[in-house]
Parts: structure tokens; sequence; C-alpha cells
């Protein structure tokens, strides 16, 4: 086992430690994030610091997960707590608001389990598989404009949920071929089947998402005042908005030229992950990215 030395007892630090990590990077943004790859599986691990309260303590449960209402009942008092009229002032840069957005991306992936119910393993196989495909393509990273985890996510569970059915994994992969490729894409909001808490719903207009807010907030992220140039990117191309609160477009960086780029791929490559299920036993294992076999820390 190769030795480590490392003299925190952090997180990070008991990861650089065990032998089982291949590569890790500590990234500080408007949250501390951790991008780690762990016994040939990649992690992205969010740190939300609560603020403390006898109330907050008591609604984390001492085992097992958090779920939807437990979740909810944090996102309410964490904006209790910080103010929600302090919390949009300053345009999400604020590290609370970050935090804030972390809650709310766990609560959309608790919420996308939820609305599968029995369809999620054949969701999970799916969304791998898919994953693959689009690393293998150079579309995958949302940073860089392309797909993100989040947004797969969504578009599948919502060709599934359209056809609970289907247990097709090929029918699947044909239908998202067909339906986000056309030029013209649809809006994707599963909140529209989701009934909200009370004190969500008063919420609404203050914090969650809309065309007219997302171009206000495009204008200011491409500093359009400045570049005048970048009047193109101000334009909505996808819209798949996260279930969770507040909710998020998480195809915010998808632009012309990135959407056309995925739109290329899905219909002229597309046919290449039907016709590995349809002739390969290894169909799966073909599309694995290749691992790291170094350790790089940052």
């Amino acid at each position: 086992m190769e030795t480590r030395e490392c003299e925190g007892w952090s997180l990070y630090c008991i990861f650089c430690w065990d032998s089982s990590t291949e590569s890790l990077a500590r990234i500080k943004s408007n949250i501390f994030l951790i991008k780690l790859f762990f016994s040939g599986l990649e992690f992205d691990l969010n740190i939300v610091t609560l603020p403390w309260n006898e109330e907050i303590n008591n609604l984390m449960p001492k085992y097992g997960h958090l779920n939807i209402n437990i979740i909810d009942n944090i996102i309410e008092r964490f904006l209790k707590e910080i103010g929600v009229d302090s919390l949009m002032a300053n345009k999400w840069a604020d590290r609370r608001k970050g935090m804030l957005l972390v809650l709310s991306g766990y609560r959309a992936n608790l919420q996308i389990i939820n609305l599968l119910g029995h369809s999620t393993t054949i969701f999970r196989l799916v969304l791998m598989t898919m994953k693959f495909w689009f690393q293998n393509h150079s579309i995958y990273g949302g940073k860089f404009g392309f797909i993100n985890g989040t947004t797969l996510a969504i578009l599948i569970c919502n060709i599934i949920l359209k056809n609970p059915h289907n247990n097709s994994i090929i029918k699947i992969f044909k239908e998202f071929m067909e339906i986000y490729s056309q030029k013209n894409f649809p809006q994707i909001n599963l909140n529209k089947t989701i009934i909200k808490q009370k004190w969500i719903e008063e919420l609404d207009e203050k914090i969650n998402w809309n065309s007219e807010k997302e171009i206000s907030d495009r204008k200011e992220h491409f500093k359009l005042n400045f570049n005048p140039e970048m009047e193109e990117h101000t334009k909505i191309v996808w819209a798949v908005i996260t279930p969770s609160f507040p909710e998020q477009n998480a195809a915010f960086n998808i632009n012309q030229s990135t959407a056309t780029i995925i739109r290329n791929e899905l219909i002229e490559d597309g046919r290449q992950l039907l016709y590995f299920f349809n002739t390969s036993s290894e169909g799966i294992s073909n599309l694995r990215p290749r691992s790291h076999k170094r350790l790089t820390i940052f």
C-alpha cells in the first residue's frame, strides 16, 4: 500500500491517505467542492455548513438518509435563518447561496427517485450508459457548455415518466435521440407534476425559476454591458428545470454553439449507441472511458 503523508484530519486528508483514491482535487468557488476519483468511481462532494440551532439539529436523522420532507424543512429553516431578501441581494455570488443550491440539488435527486418509483433500476442503467457515451463524444461537462449530470438525469427521467412501462433500454435510447436532437428543444419541467408545500408556493415568485429571471441572470453572467458581442448568449437555448427548491435551469451553460454540437452528435453518432446494444454483449463496457492510474492531488 502506498504511504501518503498528510498533517490534517479533514475529509480531504482522509481521502488523501486512502490508497483507493486515484485522483483528488479541492476546488474553492461559491461552494467548497472536492472532486474525487475513488476505486474507479468519480464523485463531486459539496460541503454545506448549516446554521446550527436545536431545531435544525433535531431534523437530522441519526441513521439513514434524508428524505424529501426533512430536506424541505432544512431548506425552509435555512432560508429563515439567513433571510430570503439578503440571500437574493448578491445575485447568487454569496457562499450561503451556493450552499442553498447544493441542498436544492440534493432535493432534486431525491425527487427524481420518488417520481421514478419502481423504474429506478432501468433509470440508473440508462443514466450510467448515456453518461459514458456523452463523455466519449466530448459533449459532457456543464462548465464547458455541454450536458451535465443533472441535465442528463432529468432528460432520461422525463422519457421514463411518459412511458413508465417501457423497460427496453434500446427504446429509451431511441426516444432520447429522437426527442432531444430536435432543433427546437422542448422545455422540460418535472415540477409541473409535483404538489408543493405552502411555504414554497409563497416564495415561488421571489426565488424560483422563470424565463425573465434567467435572461436577466444571463446578461449579468456574460457581462453584456461590457461586451455586446455576448448578446447571443442571453438567449435560453435549453430549459431543463430541476425538481427542487429553488428551481434552477440545469442546462444554463448550454449555448447556441454547444447545443448545435450536441444535436449533431445525437443525430450522426447516436445510432452507434444503439448498434452496440443490438450487436454486442459488451455494449456498456465498450462505452466506459479509461480510468486514471496515477494519483493526482491539486
